[in-house]
């Protein structure tokens, strides 16, 4: 059986789906905590929350997006290496503009990176921000899905590098390769945003997670957060 909420199915294997698009398996021993991602400019998906019982906050989350509705987000299938660094400065204007409208602070922007593999093309941007006390780290991945333009996107408190972090990567990078195979394709090799982001030098290459956590998730903390972080989506004009 499954059971549906708003734009996210979740399957008997504690697994998650997206609009029928992107495949979502939390990890780790927290509570994951979903909600609904409608965005006027047309952007629709999920956010699921990592949430600890003795924070008021969420400790980092994964965001899941189904972008085909909004003309500002490109398809990336169509991508070159030369189209990367001016989209890159459009992003970087944008989402800095976004974060001074809503209160955070961009401490340091990290480029986009252009990346080819067997099961098609992404580009990975990454950025670091202050939000209500925190440093945050964030990277979002654009990439095409069949025929959609999606952007698989997580943030975690720098503070948690060393837990929190390798749990959201971890569940990035298993979004968008499982959403993205099909029959007997071959498993992508290590690429080059997945040695970009380990270059950042935030997330340890001897962290671990604990995959118990599996379907301990969707909403079933009583805790609230006083503040949702916004989603990392361009603004609108």
């Amino acid at each position: 059986m499954t059971a549906r909420r708003g734009n996210v199915v979740r399957h008997d294997d504690g697994t998650f789906e997206v609009l029928g698009l992107i495949k979502v398996a939390v990890a780790g021993p927290w509570w994951w905590q979903t909600e609904d991602l409608d965005d006027p400019g047309g952007a629709k998906g999920a956010i699921f929350r990592c949430l600890e019982a003795d924070s008021p906050y969420d400790l980092g989350y994964l965001m899941a997006a189904d972008v085909t509705g909004d003309p500002s987000e490109p398809d990336i299938s169509r991508f070159e290496e030369a189209d990367a660094a001016p989209f890159d400065r459009t992003l970087e204007e944008a989402i800095r503009a976004l974060m001074a409208s809503d209160g955070r602070e961009m401490i340091k922007w990290m480029a986009s990176e252009l990346n080819q593999t067997p099961l098609g093309k992404g580009l990975m941007t990454a950025y670091i921000a202050h939000d209500q006390g925190r440093d945050r780290q964030y990277f979002d991945l654009r990439l095409r899905i069949r025929q959609s333009n999606a952007v698989i996107g997580g943030c975690f408190d720098i503070a948690r590098k060393d837990d929190v972090a390798p749990a959201v990567w971890q569940m990035l990078q298993a979004a968008a390769y499982n959403s993205r195979i099909s029959g007997n394709a071959a498993p992508s090799p290590i690429s080059r945003w997945k040695r970009f982001v380990a270059s950042l030098g935030i997330i340890r290459k001897d962290a671990r997670t604990d995959a118990g956590g599996l379907s301990r998730a969707r909403g079933r903390t009583r805790h609230q957060l006083r503040r949702m972080p916004r989603s990392l989506l361009r603004p609108r004009p």
